[in-house]
């Protein structure tokens, strides 16, 4: 085809470029920039003002600053442009001071501005640049828990509209801080939080930074939170200010999580309770949680946690994450006992025949606990949540596996069974290894390890009618006789493809996106928006 930048119809019919519509020529000059070399992406913007608008729209949408020590900002006539500004981290605190100055002057010009980043930063904020980001249109902000200057306490009343704010943790815990600076900096973030308090709808921030008392003492509703993430440790005197008892400020809350690591003192682990078992008299405890509530995430839960005997009743989303930070298994043998199989087990059935009314019609469930699923607990999870479409089970990681038997392929494709509504399952189990010698070829059988996974497979597919993918988890560092697993990191499987009662294992596709798959994603964008403009 014979693109043309005239906006006149060509000689024999060709198609002209400038012709298109606006969607359809921004999606092509998506395509080119994408495949074209950094140092020819500019050019692109030469050919014509049309193009230069629009490949300046992607070049300088997402712009991170200062690099490679240059302290000077883009020039102006770019600025219209920038919409997510991410401030990078510099060696040097002078230059830190004077990137600072430069932003602070900068800021308030960006009125397209919707993200600003100041989340990988060691060094903290100047009151000049912090007033400065108060007039500032954002709707995304991103920092770390050094931007919390005190000095700027009242500065943070003055930021408003902001709808999505993430705070990542930077430094030592607050807990051995002093008291004046703990009470601090939890004013900061109930100031910034509150400021906003009815635009925000995602909020991400590390437990010692969530203020439960001043939740308890404002009285204030936040009505458009529909995403709560608390994360790093517990918040300080965490048993005094359980979150049931601020759960009527977030009316249409729909995802909590709970990912607080374990504080460990001494030899004892702590573990945070979202509804401890002493609760007052006369509490009402069906009525704790969002009506709206439906997904849940908590991280090294208390299985004494009264929370499983009261589940959100539109709850669909449980996930549960038992394997304990891999520095807290060197100070306690008790962290991973406290989550054995038989523990689980006995966990699962006191939910059951304990739980008040009736549980709600999760779809997906999954659980995290250091060890391999067993039939008994598969059948434990069949009657307590019969309807679940997603499962996923992880257990090889940190673990020491000679202390469990050998896996029972019967007795878990049984217990499977009764999960006639299965579309996906990740399951962990300890699969067969036989020792074999390393081969020069480039393809070769690993030994009964695949061949196992293949047996499992083909018995799971034929029980289970609607189930579509499978995946074992898997970890290079195999063998019951090698002592504890100490790999760290993301989780490995094998997947199977299920079509019609027949397994089918995935090929494995490099790490990282495929040049061409971005390619290919990006003209099926371009056809379906050409189709509809038709």
């Amino acid at each position: 085809m014979n693109l043309q930048t005239s906006s006149d119809p060509g000689p024999n019919g060709t198609l002209s470029l400038l012709a298109l519509d606006d969607d359809i020529l921004s999606l092509i000059t998506l395509l080119l920039l994408v495949r074209e070399r950094s140092h020819n992406r500019v050019s692109i913007s030469l050919v014509c003002k049309r193009l230069r608008a629009i490949s300046l729209t992607f070049l300088f949408r997402v712009v991170r600053w200062p690099r490679e020590g240059r302290i000077e900002f883009y020039p102006r006539g770019l600025w219209k442009y920038m919409r997510h500004l991410y401030y990078l981290q510099v060696q040097w605190r002078s230059h830190h001071l004077r990137s600072l100055e430069t932003l602070s002057d900068v800021l308030p010009h960006l009125q397209n501005l919707t993200t600003f980043s100041y989340s990988d930063q060691k060094f903290g904020p100047t009151l000049k640049f912090i007033e400065s980001l108060t007039r500032s249109p954002l709707a995304n902000f991103e920092l770390s828990t050094t931007f919390f200057s005190h000095k700027a306490l009242t500065y943070f009343t003055k930021f408003s509209g902001i709808q999505r704010l993430i705070v990542k943790q930077q430094g030592v815990a607050l807990a051995i801080a002093p008291e004046s600076k703990q009470s601090l900096s939890l004013q900061c973030a109930a100031n910034l939080t509150f400021a906003c308090y009815e635009t925000l709808s995602h909020i991400e921030l590390p437990g010692e930074f969530f203020s439960f008392q001043a939740f308890v003492s404002r009285h204030v509703k936040m009505s458009a939170l529909k995403t709560l993430i608390l994360h790093s440790y517990p918040p300080l005197n965490a048993q005094e200010h359980p979150i049931w008892k601020i759960s009527p400020t977030f009316p249409v809350l729909s995802k909590l999580e709970i990912l607080y690591k374990l504080r460990v003192t001494g030899a004892h682990p702590s573990r945070y309770a979202l509804m401890p078992t002493d609760l007052p008299p006369g509490q009402k405890e069906l009525c704790i949680f969002p009506p709206l509530l439906d997904t849940l995430s908590i991280a090294n839960p208390m299985m004494e946690d009264r929370i499983f005997l009261h589940l959100p009743p539109f709850l669909t989303n449980l996930n549960l994450d038992f394997i304990p930070e891999w520095e807290n298994m060197l100070s306690s043998k008790d962290i991973l006992a406290y989550h054995k199989p038989e523990r689980m087990r006995s966990f699962l059935n006191h939910m059951k025949w304990k739980a008040h009314g009736s549980l709600p019609n999760l779809k997906v469930l999954c659980i995290k606990m250091g060890w391999c699923a067993t039939p008994d607990i598969i059948m434990c999870i069949g009657r307590l949540f019969p309807d679940l479409a997603y499962l996923e089970f992880q257990g090889l990681r940190y673990v020491d596996r000679t202390e469990e038997p050998h896996p029972d392929m019967d007795g878990s494709v049984s217990s499977l069974a009764s999960l006639q509504s299965l579309q996906t399952l990740k399951l962990a189990v300890e699969l067969p290894e036989d020792p074999y010698e390393y081969s020069a070829a480039a393809e070769r059988d690993v030994g009964s390890v695949e061949q196992a996974a293949s047996k499992w497979a083909e018995a799971l597919a034929l029980q289970l009618p609607q189930l579509r993918l499978l995946a074992f988890e898997r970890r290079p560092h195999i063998g019951r006789s090698l002592g504890p697993r100490v790999l760290q990191g993301h989780s490995d499987w094998t997947w199977f493809d299920i079509n019609k009662g027949i397994a089918q294992k995935q090929v494995p596709l490099p790490d990282g996106p495929l040049e061409w798959d971005l390619i290919q994603k990006r003209r099926a964008e371009a056809e379906t928006r050409y189709r509809h403009h038709l």
